[in-house]
């Protein structure tokens, strides 16, 4: 029932969270009815919020790569741009160990 999409390196190689320079690695799946997202994301130790030695996840990275899957699912569900207008992360725990590898998921119910 799920896709496969893995291009994002070279359709947008300067991106920040996608991009051939990002301190992610995302593998992305797209259910067939582009109403469901789920992506394996690797952070790397520089998504961290260490200063000399890796520490917890960073709240900015974290809400980085929220705002790129929503916005992606979106456009995709819509066949067409879907800007983020609004964003709101609520931190309820530190992303550990890092680096390390975690499952997210984004859908869309209407």
């Amino acid at each position: 029932e799920l896709n496969h999409l893995y291009v994002h390196r070279h359709s947008a190689p300067m991106h920040f969270v996608i991009g051939r320079q990002s301190p992610f690695y995302i593998e992305r799946c797209f259910r067939n009815d582009r109403k469901r997202a789920v992506w394996a994301v690797y952070f790397g130790p520089f998504c961290s919020n260490g200063d000399y030695q890796v520490g917890v996840g960073n709240g900015g990275a974290i809400a980085a790569l929220l705002d790129l899957m929503t916005a992606t699912l979106g456009n995709i569900y819509l066949q067409g741009r879907c800007p983020t207008l609004s964003l709101s992360v609520k931190m309820l725990k530190p992303v550990v160990p890092m680096p390390g590898l975690f499952k997210a998921e984004a859908w869309i119910e209407k």
